[in-house]
């Protein structure tokens, strides 16, 4: 995929812009977002009924890409058809990423419930694999167990841990199978001292920024896009380094994935 450098802008990889409050006053909060220098969205979907909305904001706004897939808070009312409805939506948009996929094992604490996400997430990346995208995996409590699906899929096209709250060494181990970790909103929460500490250490060419929007705010409020200058800027200071430099190497980081127009 073409990569284009980043003029100090900043790109919010994971924000849910189809979901109120923000599809209600969405271009103002695109105009907010572009105040603080954030100019590109990828948007995942957690169920098929976001689909057709997020291709209707992808034809709409070309500073949004998007990702098609099932969170695995909501596969219990899907099944094989939704899978082959997946399909049909990646092969008619081949620049879709496949998310927001994954595992949760907060949600999901009985063995069956486990392995009822377990099949459903390795079938969404075995599609993946087929039609070679990348993929947004949602990772509570389950990063180790993600990881293990990946490798037992055979998958190899990476994508992005979103919000990512590990150590170094599991950071390390998302990027060996060729996946950048999602620095985010929990960065905001002064007392998340943990991924302070990751982001710290951790190889700039292995992260990229998110917010999460709307959720994950760190007041309980509404969570905005426009918060991944805040990210950028307290990554900027862990690293004694610009925010312009976060900025830059973030928004490379993600273009490996998404594909960017001008």
């Amino acid at each position: 995929m073409p990569v284009l450098l980043c003029m100090c802008h900043l790109f919010d990889t994971h924000c849910h812009l189809t979901h109120p409050p923000l599809r209600q006053q969405l271009p103002q909060i695109l105009t907010q977002a572009a105040l603080q220098k954030v100019t590109r969205f990828l948007v995942p979907a957690t169920g098929p009924e976001d689909w057709s909305a997020i291709i209707r904001l992808k034809q709409q706004y070309r500073s949004v890409s998007m990702a098609l897939g099932i969170h695995p808070w909501y596969i219990k009312p899907h099944h094989k058809p939704a899978l082959e409805c997946l399909i049909q939506h990646l092969v008619q948009h081949p620049d879709a990423l496949v998310g927001e996929i994954g595992l949760d094992f907060h949600v999901a604490k009985e063995d069956k419930a486990k392995q009822n996400q377990k099949i459903f997430f390795e079938d969404q990346l075995s599609i993946a694999r087929q039609y070679q995208r990348p993929v947004v995996i949602h990772h509570v409590r389950a990063s180790f167990a993600c990881i293990d699906s990946i490798q037992r899929c055979g998958f190899k096209y990476g994508g992005f841990a979103h919000a990512f709250s590990g150590s170094v060494q599991e950071a390390q181990k998302w990027h060996q199978l060729g996946f950048m970790v999602g620095i985010g909103s929990l960065l905001l929460n002064p007392k998340a001292q943990k991924i302070r500490r990751t982001v710290a250490e951790l190889p700039l060419d292995y992260m990229v920024l998110e917010t999460d929007a709307p959720y994950m705010a760190p007041d309980k409020g509404v969570n905005y896009p426009a918060n991944t200058r805040r990210i950028a800027e307290i990554v900027a200071q862990l690293r004694h380094c610009d925010w312009q430099e976060v900025a830059s190497q973030c928004y490379q980081n993600a273009c490996r994935y998404v594909e960017v127009t001008q």
